[in-house]
């Protein structure tokens, strides 16, 4: 399985374009102090996208599944491999954007935030918890157009309904949040927290509970891939 991931880390470094790269790198700099806000909650989701799916059209285009069951490995090996190189590169996005950011601020832009690396996070799983069994059955050619769609409305719905801007800006408590509210105050007064606010305990409870969440789903997702991949015919 590692032996899978690392020819799929050669052949995305092959890949790349590093004129697309120091383009990308430039337009972010550009535009980085007009769209300071939303840039931090979306490039670890685009970076990770990007690198899974390469990943999978590489496959499709070297029809490289034939030959790699050829070898010594399972159905079962090609899926856990896919499914950890997208915690691989979101892990690796994450640190990419906070380290641009945390260079950008010599410039005013913001900081990375705990709520940019949540958003990331539950986006990322949740996309390619969706996309993922879809590709493993269909292939990735069929539908590639179809993917960046799913993606980009399901980061939509998670930055729209995120609760903790809902919250802050009009002071709306999803049931998560309610649910996280209580918790937090029952662990404030629990272990006597006296120089910190249960608003904020609350809002770090919210942050766990979505992630873990979102690891409960992509932990299904890959159940399904590995039961729709099991009874597909390579040719």
């Amino acid at each position: 399985m590692i032996k899978l991931i690392k020819k799929d880390a050669r052949l995305i470094f092959k890949s790349i374009s590093y004129k697309y790269l120091i383009l990308g790198l430039l337009l972010i700099a550009l535009f980085v102090n007009v769209f300071s806000y939303i840039i931090p909650m979306i490039l670890p989701i685009v970076l990770t996208y990007i690198v899974v799916t390469n990943s999978f059209n590489n496959d499709a285009l070297n029809k490289s599944e034939v030959f790699i069951l050829s070898l010594p490995n399972k159905k079962e090996d090609i899926v856990y491999s896919k499914y950890l190189l997208v915690i691989i590169s979101l892990f690796l996005s994450l640190i990419l954007d906070y380290l641009i950011f945390d260079v950008f601020k010599i410039i005013g832009v913001r900081k990375i935030v705990l709520q940019d690396i949540q958003i990331n996070i539950v986006a990322s799983l949740l996309s390619m918890s969706a996309i993922m069994p879809l590709i493993f059955k269909l292939g990735y050619s069929k539908l590639r157009l179809l993917y960046p769609v799913i993606t980009f409305f399901i980061g939509y719905l998670v930055y729209k309904n995120d609760s903790i801007t809902n919250l802050i800006n009009h002071g709306k408590e999803s049931l998560l949040m309610q649910i996280s509210h209580k918790l937090g105050i029952l662990l404030y007064r629990f272990f006597s927290f006296n120089n910190y606010d249960f608003t904020n305990i609350s809002i770090n409870i919210y942050l766990i509970i979505t992630a873990f969440l979102s690891a409960i789903i992509f932990i299904i997702s890959m159940y399904l891939s590995l039961r729709v991949y099991k009874n597909k015919d390579i040719i």
